[in-house]
This record gives C-alpha cells, structure tokens and sequence, in this order.
C-alpha cells in the first residue's frame, strides 16, 4: 500500500477593524500577513493596496468617499509544506 502525504492547514478568516479618528478613517486587520484589498463597487473588481500595512489611513475624499475595503489572505503563503 501507498500512502500519499497531506497538509491540512486551518485558517481562521482575517478580520478587519474600521475606526474614525477626523479626519482620518483607520483601517486595522489580522493576521498583519493578510493583504488590504479596494474595490469601487462591493462586487469588485478588487485591487492590492500597494504598501499597505496595519494600520492604515486615509483621508476621505470626493474620490475614495464610496470605497470599499476588504483583507484576504493568500493561503499559499500561510500554508508551507513540510
């Protein structure tokens, strides 16, 4: 018999914190691994927040004012086979 090796990772999802701090809005996530992601529209298409970390600020403005904001987590980066 032939047993094939198997990585079971489990992952609790990422959590994102909104905060109002005027004139800022503060965006705070865990794990600080998991990447901020922006959208114009809630069903995306969503885009990388380039050099984002935790915590992150930004400035509400005539552009960014109907943004939304999610955190996702690359499974692959997490999960590393022995």
């Amino acid at each position: 018999s032939y047993a094939v090796p198997v990585h079971i990772c489990i992952i609790a999802p990422p959590t994102l914190k909104i905060n109002y701090a005027q004139p800022y809005v503060i965006l705070s996530w865990s794990p600080t691994n998991a990447v901020l992601q922006q959208s114009l529209l809630l069903t995306g298409p969503w885009q990388s927040v380039t050099n984002a970390t935790t915590p992150y600020g930004f400035i509400p403005n005539a552009t960014n004012k109907s943004m939304f904001f999610r955190v996702n987590i690359n499974s692959d980066v997490i999960c590393i086979g022995p």
